[in-house]
């Protein structure tokens, strides 16, 4: 049974899939990937936060989106946690 944990991460996974260079597509995604390791320039990087708020339901404020601490695949699920509890959108 998955918990909300995994879940979490399958779906960040899934999106970032869904926005990287299609040369990075089968490349194993972990915790500490790094995001420019998978080819992401910034074009793709607001491509990833705007998918993750459709994903999610979220509602990033502008200073997240231009925010440049999202670096990790870990960064992005803080970022998610942190949104879904309201305490950072």
């Amino acid at each position: 049974m998955m918990n909300a944990q995994d879940d979490i991460f399958d779906r960040v996974n899934k999106t970032l899939r869904s926005v990287i260079p299609k040369s990075s597509r089968e490349a194993a995604i972990g915790l500490e990937t790094d995001l420019q390791a998978l080819g992401m320039d910034s074009l793709n990087f607001l491509e990833f936060l705007l998918a993750l708020e459709d994903e999610f339901g979220l509602q990033l404020t502008d200073d997240v989106l231009r925010l440049k601490a999202v670096r990790t695949v870990s960064d992005a699920l803080e970022l998610v946690r942190c949104a879904e509890a309201g305490s950072s959108t």
